[in-house]
């Protein structure tokens, strides 16, 4: 199955038995996280377009604090993997940088790519253990 948004991604883990969807879950949050935060410090928006410049002319950091940097995150319950945005201006910042896959903005092919590569990774280590449990 080719993972294109969010739509394909659930259907996949609704299809997975739940033990499997469980741990692709808990180790796709983290996965996604990182690839969050490997555009954000790129400066540039999840389907790889640079972030649009300041008023000035200067480019953006969004790194005055790091607190939405340190607080944006996915976080997973079950086999649901949510993003908690931390800070009440996240909202903004998704929105104005293009930092998070939305409806408008579907899941980047490179992560799409990552997350196919963990369904398969986690199905080839956990398929002998549900084999002998059975």
């Amino acid at each position: 199955m080719v993972i294109r948004g969010r739509g394909d991604w659930d259907s996949l883990l609704d299809a997975l038995p739940d033990s499997l969807a469980h741990v692709v879950a808990q180790r796709g949050g983290p996965l996604l996280t990182r690839m969050m935060r490997a555009g954000f410090m790129k400066r540039e928006s999840v389907s790889g377009k640079p972030w649009p410049r300041n008023r000035d002319g200067s480019s953006p950091t969004l790194r005055d604090t790091g607190k939405t940097y340190r607080q944006v995150e996915f976080v997973v319950s079950g086999t649901i993997i949510r993003c908690r945005l931390g800070t009440p201006y996240a909202k903004y910042l998704i929105a104005r940088y293009g930092i998070l896959p939305t409806n408008s903005r579907p899941m980047p092919p490179t992560w799409a790519r990552q997350m196919g590569m963990l369904v398969a990774r986690v199905t080839s280590e956990q398929i002998p253990a549900l084999r002998r449990a059975a």
